[in-house]
């Protein structure tokens, strides 16, 4: 039975391992910009980014879109005015964002 109290001490070893990998601390180092946007967009990751998703709030898909790079952009000129989620794959993981088409 000690050797379950040590497991219990691992275990706090796995909280601490969690509290660092939040995923909440993802959107702090993605940005889309501007935002509200007319024309181009530009996506940033300080992690780097792999792949560009936006969504219409119907659930269609606007943008798929690979990238290999800490920044990328892409134009939403000829997207109807209203509100869309961008969702950047990352090394991390996945960050989403809500972007305004004007």
């Amino acid at each position: 039975e000690g050797g379950e109290g040590g497991e219990g001490g691992e275990g706090g070893e796995g909280g601490d391992t969690t509290a660092i990998a939040q995923p909440t601390n993802l959107d702090l180092f993605t940005n889309v910009m501007p935002n509200p946007a007319s024309g181009q967009v530009v996506v940033t990751s300080s992690y780097g980014l792999y792949h560009v998703y936006a969504y219409d709030l119907q659930g269609r898909t606007m943008l798929d879109m690979e990238a290999r790079d800490l920044m990328t952009s892409f134009d939403v000129s000829d997207w109807p005015k209203g509100v869309y989620v961008v969702a950047l794959r990352t090394p991390q993981g996945l960050a989403t964002k809500r972007l305004v088409v004007q």
